[in-house]
């Protein structure tokens, strides 16, 4: 199987990591697999889990398939100061979110253009 480096989309470090931790290994196994997913080494996460054999390992693999190309080198997007969590844009949605609860307004074509501002 081909990996292919994200573009546009980078899965969540910290969901990632958090869905990692549900697997049934060793506190070992599990650092081990933590710093290669780090360094975006995705095959060698899915040999690792292979290995293992058990369902929470079966079901984090096809969630790393499933998610392949928006898993990068954490560690490098993180030194190049480009975000590795959805914090930020998280936070942005609130924001807009926060913005648009006008009391009274109505969102149609003519009143868009105020509330956007």
């Amino acid at each position: 199987m081909v990996i292919e480096v994200p573009t546009d989309e980078v899965l969540d470090w910290y969901h990632l990591k958090e869905n990692l931790y549900k697997v049934e290994a060793t506190e070992t196994v599990l650092e081990s697999l933590s710093s290669q997913l780090w360094e975006g080494q995705l095959q060698q996460v899915l040999a690792r889990l292979c290995e293992l054999d058990n369902d929470s390992a079966r079901r984090f693999s096809t969630y790393l398939r499933n998610h392949a190309g928006r898993i990068p080198n954490y560690r490098y997007y993180q030194m190049e100061g480009l975000p590795i969590g959805s914090g930020p844009v998280e936070s942005w949605v609130k924001q807009i979110d926060a913005r648009l609860q006008v009391t009274g307004a109505q969102w149609n074509e003519e009143t868009l253009p105020q509330i956007l501002n």
